[in-house]
């Protein structure tokens, strides 16, 4: 070792030596007394604040519950609504056919468990396509040749 980390290590070791040793207690008015821990809450104390913070978390809990179920209420659909649901049909336990009504146009809403599969729009109203007046009966048309051979 050389003598410059020999004086080191002797002061380091002096500093400790002081550092270890105890500090006399001052007296007179500079003594130190530490105030006495506060008594602590009663146990009645106890279950009344138990009580109270029970009552205001059911009552938090209660109140958003409520204000869930109230803002999840559709409003009543009147005539005027722009779409409306004309039919719908359960093709089985996972499908859904629903017939919708957007203004003057009709569309056939195919749906699964992973949602909307198919929109379709139908033509015109089946009034007008089923219209006698279009469709020549029977008696009008013409036999088919038959070929013989």
């Amino acid at each position: 070792m050389n003598w410059w980390s020999r004086s080191a290590l002797g002061a380091v070791l002096a500093v400790l030596a002081l550092a270890a040793s105890p500090a006399p207690a001052p007296d007179g008015p500079w003594k130190y007394t530490p105030p006495s821990s506060p008594q602590g809450p009663t146990p009645a104390d106890l279950l009344g604040r138990l009580a109270m913070l029970t009552g205001v978390t059911a009552g938090i809990g209660l109140l958003c519950v409520w204000l869930t179920r109230r803002a999840s209420r559709l409003p009543a659909q009147t005539g005027d609504a722009p779409m409306q649901v004309v039919g719908r049909v359960a093709l089985g336990p996972r499908c859904t056919l629903h017939l919708l009504q957007v203004e003057e146009s009709v569309f056939v809403v195919g749906t699964d468990l992973t949602g909307v599969r198919e929109i379709l729009p139908l033509p015109g109203s089946f009034d007008r396509m089923l219209d006698v007046t279009d469709v020549p009966s029977a008696a009008e048309k013409s036999p088919s040749p038959r070929r013989t051979s």
